[in-house]
């Protein structure tokens, strides 16, 4: 057991004109006993007095390497069972009473570890008088919360002439409140406060000052650039310089700390060099990677410090290629997109010899021999040429490889039926959830995310699940300035009736929460196992002002085809059943928008209130025919040119279903079939014909 005595260093310290430690505790057993369970509470160096505050347990565990006693002898003060959560701010820690006669310039340093339970934040604070305490305005902040990691601390009171040449000078480092101020913040960033687990511990407790008469200053320790390296090697040994103004260079002691000695232990940290010029070598933990804060301080014969910091970043033997974001992408049928650039890199490979690989999940939309990789070093190109005549969405993943790391990026590309085809969506995925089926292309924006799920190649909404998602239309924004209409369509069948009244589940939006275009299933005016369907703009539910409805009624598991038209700039919305052509009976809500926006998405919601519904094949688009479906027919140029004494007319071979004709006098209706039969040339239709004497015009009529 250790014994408590009072050592009488006082007077030495005072007779020692550069020795400027007025006090100080290691707290390690006199004798030394080889047990850091135990130690003392009484100054190793100059005199003092050490009590607890508040109803606080202390006991001894391991010290930090401050303190150069041998391991095995190496004591800190550990203290526990603090108050609990929200009481007692300020009144819970250790004391300290250190006469300061002769001295000035008083300077506190000690090192600090809390568990991850412990109380994050602290406070010194100070006293002339030994009653009055005035809290140093600096907090001392523990954010480690390993429970094994000491982290150097000082509080400079220089400016404080109340403490200094005073014999009832006294200090104390209690637990506070974090900033709310009605609470204790836990050490761990993970951990909450816990008064009966959480233990803080001191160590190398000194209160140094400047005699009178004397003047030592702190020594010097210059700056350390932060370092990355990579596991399992060693980093070549960094130079710094110390000095000080008293202590010759080759007297300054440099100890050192880690904040993370599993992957870098002291061990690993070796210091070289000798008078100012010294030099440290980081070897980590083998295999091991991560980040760890390095103290070095420089110590000088009077016990005055300064520290420099600086991290070290230890990052696997080899690193995974990047590859850049590459943003969905739309093109219509029989198109391919434009070369679509992205960049690749690696940290210990040249982007030249980095293997980029490609690959589409819709062969029948995008075949694999139509991704067409390109470019060279970083700078990479991707083409997609989607097969003849199809269209849909193919999921493409972009793959780079330093040969033993990959890294994979994947977008969806949309192949629309046409430039005015903004979204075609036939939900051609695996079963499961649509956000993570179509990597993106559709997105939650309220809701319990990934409750929506595809199911045979059919989207499944249903009133159990809440999650709302949307898909960006190709060409967005459609504004009401721009005068844009918009139609969607879609196939839908009921398999569950609404409840109470009914709700919306498809409908246009913004990028914020604006609403427009609202197709609704309803029990209203419906008979018993019926339904119905209606539209609106503001209207939350059927039975509000301005709700369109359909007074039609719809069986269960009975699959409808619907189109709804809304005007930008009007505000206005229309609702078709199973149409074939515009001028079919149609149903216009009266609740325009009175406030239009931009139109940038198309939605699927899931409520309460709307019963379970089936829903496939939807269509955006900026016509009703295209919204059916029916593509506009292609754009055909007409060639006419004069070759001597002939005539020669050409236009594409492609554009089947086309008759020529001619006519003399455009000032009647007497087109008339041209006989001669078309010659394909090259990718032509030609005839040649003999010149007239006079005017003659072609058309082709379709």
């Amino acid at each position: 057991m250790k014994k408590f005595f009072l050592v009488p260093l006082l007077l030495a310290a005072v007779a020692i004109a550069r020795a400027d430690i007025i006090a100080q505790w290691n707290f390690n057993s006199t004798p030394p006993d080889a047990n850091v369970g135990t130690g003392s509470l009484l100054p190793s160096a100059g005199a003092g007095t050490l009590n607890l505050v508040g109803l606080i347990t202390n006991a001894f565990a391991a010290g930090s390497s401050f303190d150069p006693a041998p391991s095995a002898d190496n004591s800190a003060i550990n203290m526990g069972v603090f108050p609990t959560q929200g009481t007692s701010n300020k009144q819970a820690g250790v004391r300290f009473a250190v006469n300061t006669s002769g001295y000035s310039n008083i300077v506190i340093s000690w090192t600090h570890r809390v568990s991850n339970t412990g109380s994050r934040f602290w406070r010194l604070q100070y006293s002339s008088n030994g009653v009055d305490f005035v809290d140093y305005p600096i907090q001392t902040v523990i954010t480690n919360g390993s429970a094994a990691n000491f982290s150097n601390q000082v509080v400079n009171l220089a400016a404080i002439a109340t403490v200094n040449d005073n014999g009832a000078f006294v200090f104390q480092i209690v637990a506070e409140f974090d900033i709310s101020g009605t609470a204790y913040a836990a050490a761990g960033n993970t951990s909450t406060y816990n008064s009966g687990t959480g233990v803080a511990r001191f160590e190398y407790m000194t209160v140094s000052g400047d005699a009178a008469g004397a003047i030592n200053a702190a020594p010097t320790i210059s700056t350390i650039t932060n370092v990355t390296m990579r596991a399992n090697t060693t980093y070549p040994a960094i130079s710094f310089t110390v000095g000080d103004a008293e202590t010759p260079a080759g007297s300054l002691t440099i100890d050192r700390l880690s904040s993370n000695p599993a992957l870098l232990p002291l061990i690993g940290i070796v210091l070289d060099g000798s008078e100012s010029n010294r030099t440290v070598t980081l070897t980590p933990t083998p295999d091991q990677t991560g980040l760890a804060s390095i103290t070095l301080t420089v110590i000088d014969d009077g016990g005055k410090s300064n520290s420099t910091f600086f991290t070290v970043n230890v990052i696997p033997t080899n690193t995974a290629p990047t590859i850049s974001v590459i943003l969905n992408q739309a093109t219509t049928m029989n198109v391919s997109t434009p070369a679509i650039s992205f960049t690749i890199g690696d940290g210990e490979t040249a982007a030249s010899n980095l293997t980029v690989t490609a690959t589409s999940s819709n062969t029948t939309v995008l075949p694999q021999s139509e991704v067409v990789l390109g470019g060279s070093n970083a700078s990479r190109t991707i083409t997609l040429t989607p097969a003849a005549g199809q269209t849909g969405n193919a999921l493409v993943s972009v793959t780079v490889s330093d040969g033993i790391l990959t890294t994979n990026r994947t977008f969806v590309l949309s192949v629309l039926a046409s430039a005015g085809t903004l979204l075609y969506e036939p939900f051609d995925y695996p079963d499961g959830p649509l956000v993570t089926n179509s990597l993106g292309l559709w997105q939650t924006h309220s809701g319990t995310a990934g409750q929506i799920d595809t199911a045979s190649q059919v989207l499944f909404v249903t009133a159990e699940n809440s999650e709302d998602v949307n898909a960006r239309l190709y060409g967005e924004p459609y504004t009401p300035a721009g005068g844009a209409t918009l139609y969607y369509s879609f196939r839908f069948s009921a398999f569950n009736l609404p409840t109470v009244l009914g709700d919306y589940f498809a409908h246009f939006k913004d990028n914020a929460s604006n609403f427009r275009a609202k197709f609704f299933v309803s029990t209203t005016n419906a008979p018993l196992f019926s339904y119905r369907i209606g539209v609106a703009n503001g209207a939350s539910f059927p039975t509000n002002a301005g709700f369109a409805e359909v007074p039609v009624d719809l069986n269960l598991e009975q699959t409808n085809f619907i189109v709804v038209r809304y005007d930008v700039g009007a505000g206005v919305a229309t609702l078709w059943l199973n149409p074939t052509n515009e001028s079919d009976t149609h149903f216009t809500a009266s609740d325009p928008l009175t406030s239009t926006n931009s139109v940038t998405q198309f939605a699927i919601r899931e409520s309460n209130f709307q019963g379970d519904i089936y829903v496939d094949d939807i269509r955006v688009a900026r016509t009703f025919g295209e919204a059916l479906g029916i593509l506009p027919p292609p754009s055909v140029s007409l060639k006419v040119f004069r070759t001597g004494s002939s005539v020669v007319i050409s236009w594409p071979a492609s554009a089947s279903g086309y008759t020529l004709q001619s006519n003399t006098n455009l000032n009647t209706t007497n087109w008339e079939n041209v006989v001669e039969v078309p010659v394909v040339v090259g990718s032509d239709n030609v005839i040649t014909n003999a010149a007239g004497a006079g005017a003659e015009f072609f058309r082709l009529r379709n």
